[in-house]
């Protein structure tokens, strides 16, 4: 693993959002496997800093506060995983997930960094009303009306724009390598949303109602699994960089699904999950909804 990977070895990293459980992860596995230098920028500092690792203040919509981090760290890779939760207002999200992305795009390019990971998600494919069967990287993406979330919506306008910025020339600068990965349902140590949400079912008392027939197959990924896939995306742009491949084998300019690689159905993992919290629900105390009776209810609430 490290003499595969040992081309990072030689790169001075910067992770945004580096105080968030997937963050973490990834400065973990970085600092575990070894570069150059190691630095997170994020709104706050964490509660456990992570020995080994440079911590930045910082607003990535702030243009001159990004400048003055990147002139002072001068990454050769970026690994952008910040973001604000979905259920803020839309403004705030589209300042954060489209302009700081566009930022740190250009005040990457200010100090010469190479190489750029972007963290979107795998629902800038769903337009939420369609089923996803085996679903993968040739489904387009969907944008304006397509997207009715308006948080997925600012993933795919920044992913897109991105991998837009993707640059194999080099003359007269070196090259900008950029790639997105779409990790689908991140769980597991310092999960602010998956299993915070499943957790509050329980608590208050919703563990007999279920919506569906529980036949719908869900990827959820944990998030070391995540991380992984961002050290191993950040390898390969680096590696790249000398010699690129072939189109029909490259990285750059690319997004990748991301998942455990075992579907299950929604309801059996959040069950799971409620089930190690101490629920003892039987499946016959189960009241299910059809999900069509649930849609109409959802929009006469509305």
């Amino acid at each position: 693993m490290l003499e595969e990977h040992s081309v990072l070895h030689s790169s001075t990293v910067l992770v945004t959002g580096g105080s968030g459980g997937l963050a973490s992860q990834i400065l973990r596995l970085f600092s575990k496997h070894g570069c150059k230098q190691l630095h997170s920028v994020d709104l706050r500092q964490p509660s456990r800093p992570l020995e080994g690792i440079q911590y930045h203040t910082g607003d990535l919509t702030d243009l001159k506060a990004m400048r003055r981090i990147f002139q002072y760290t001068k990454p050769d890779v970026v690994i952008h995983t910040a973001s604000p939760k979905f259920d803020i207002p839309n403004r705030i999200l589209y300042k954060v997930n489209v302009e700081g992305t566009k930022t740190l795009i250009q005040v990457a390019k200010e100090v010469g960094t190479r190489s750029f990971v972007y963290t979107s998600s795998a629902s800038v494919v769903s337009d939420v009303q369609t089923d996803l069967k085996n679903a993968d990287e040739t489904f387009p993406v969907n944008l304006d009306d397509q997207q009715p979330e308006y948080y997925v919506y600012t993933k795919a306008v920044a992913e897109t724009y991105v991998l837009s910025q993707n640059d194999r020339t080099q003359s007269p600068s070196p090259r900008f390598l950029t790639c997105a990965i779409r990790p689908s349902g991140i769980f597991g140590f310092g999960d602010l949303v998956v299993l915070p949400g499943i957790l509050d079912a329980y608590y208050r008392g919703q563990t007999k109602v279920q919506i569906g027939d529980n036949q719908n197959l869900f990827d959820f990924t944990e998030n070391t699994n995540v991380a992984y896939a961002h050290y191993l995306a950040a390898a390969a742009l680096v590696r790249n960089q000398k010699s690129l491949p072939e189109d029909d084998v490259k990285i750059d300019g690319e997004a990748f699904f991301i998942t455990n690689d075992e579907p299950q159905c929604f309801w059996d993992f959040t069950r799971l999950v409620w089930g190690y919290a101490g629920d003892t629900t039987q499946p016959d105390q189960v009241w299910v909804i059809k999900r069509s009776w649930a849609l109409l209810l959802a929009g006469t609430l509305e």
